[in-house]
């Protein structure tokens, strides 16, 4: 049982040290007390619970170097802070960082914060997975109020380390396992806490966002261009896959890559009602970055209008062998067609193939960024340099008659 009384100097003085330190409590001033150590020492401390209820402790001296008014007098200002705080944190609510990343995925993750279109499930998986491997390790348990720039750069920090796969290495078929971590993935994951405690400042549990500032290598732009010639050849090299009896959708979809500059999926996932032929335009309904238009030249027309529809299949180009998904094979028959000819070519770099096309035949930056949905220039700008040798080569032909 805690004893309580008037703490005065005669009364601290005349306290026996123990077997083991006790407290005496303060009657005036609750949470004032000394503590009476085995070797007699006293020490004047202060106790009470902040607004999660949780135990604060703090200490103001020694008896002897600390009088009994002095230690007094600064428990009473220290019991004012800590209840000032608890004032001002009863304005927040209380969350801990899992719980508030479960909020977070169940809804603002499934939206762009800035344009509000519907994000892909892919996205959102990618989200959760960085946040499992690289946040939670570190922030699980911890109140979103507590988390500091320095936790969210010690998540930085450890996601850029590669570290084996929990489930060892898969180097054959479907769902490839490698190292986890590694500069993109840091990137990634502080992108995605940016916006976990962005949305937890908007239902105030926290007035900072800890992650704002937080500085992450600068993204290693992979951008492979085909010349026209190159193009001329992957033609030639198409044509003769189809002659030799390869899938004609598998290749359709790859000559779509190139004419249509849209992403993978956009392009193998086409659906019917996204088609507009007579007036040829894609209107796809989900993209990476929202509704989007895609104008069609007319081989892409003539690709679409020839292929036949599947009843019961909504896709352009239906599954080989399910009658609701859609074909899935070009990827595979590229990764053996570049193989010998073009190693570091992608699906993805033929939407950079189609931009450079565009950008050295004139087409200004804002057109280009129309033309493959970006949602801002900045993303457009790596292809700048592209219409300044434009510019160069045609203020080149002022100088002729200097000549």
């Amino acid at each position: 049982m805690k004893s309580k009384t008037k703490l005065t100097k005669s009364f601290v003085q005349n306290l026996e040290p123990k077997a083991k330190e006790y407290h005496v409590w303060d009657r005036d001033l609750p949470g004032f007390g000394v503590r009476v150590h085995p070797s007699g020492r006293k020490t004047f401390v202060g106790q009470t619970r902040d607004h999660r209820d949780r135990t604060r402790k703090d200490s103001f001296g020694t008896f002897g170097t600390w009088t009994v008014e002095q230690a007094r007098t600064d428990a009473k200002q220290w019991l004012h802070d800590v209840q000032a705080g608890v004032a001002a944190k009863s304005e927040h609510k209380a969350i801990l960082f899992e719980r508030l990343v479960e909020e977070w995925l169940a809804g603002p993750a499934l939206r762009h914060r800035r344009t509000h279109a519907r994000r892909k499930p892919d996205a959102i998986k990618n989200d959760e997975r960085n946040l499992k491997i690289h946040a939670m390790p570190l922030l699980r348990g911890k109140y979103a109020d507590e988390i500091t720039r320095a936790d969210i750069e010690a998540v930085r920090d450890r996601a850029e380390k590669k570290t084996p796969h929990p489930g060892g290495r898969k180097r054959k078929g479907r769902g490839f396992r490698g190292d986890l971590g590694g500069l993109h993935a840091a990137s990634r994951s502080i992108r995605t806490l940016k916006s976990v405690f962005a949305y937890a400042e908007d239902r105030t549990y926290l007035t900072r966002n800890p992650a704002k500032g937080v500085r992450t290598a600068p993204d290693q732009k992979r951008a492979v261009f085909l010349t026209s010639a190159e193009l001329h050849a992957v033609r030639l090299v198409l044509d003769e896959a189809r002659a030799k009896g390869v899938n004609p959708k598998s290749l359709d979809v790859i000559k779509l890559w190139l004419l249509v500059g849209g992403r993978r999926k956009e392009i193998e996932a086409l659906r019917w009602d996204d088609v507009d032929l007579d007036r040829r335009i894609l209107r796809l309904s989900q993209t990476k970055t929202g509704p989007k238009e895609k104008y069609l030249p007319p081989l892409a027309v003539e690709i679409i209008a020839r292929q036949n529809r599947k009843l019961g299949n909504p896709y352009v180009f239906p599954g080989d062998v399910s009658h609701v998904t859609y074909h899935q094979n070009a990827k595979n028959v590229w990764a053996k067609l570049r193989k010998e000819h073009w190693p570091r070519v992608r699906p993805h770099d033929f939407r950079h193939t189609f931009a450079s096309q565009l950008a050295e035949k004139g087409v200004g930056l804002h057109e280009i960024k129309e033309l493959l949905g970006h949602t801002s220039i900045r993303s457009t700008e790596r292809y700048a340099h592209l219409t300044q040798e434009r510019l160069h080569a045609a203020v080149a032909l002022v100088e002729g008659p200097f000549k």
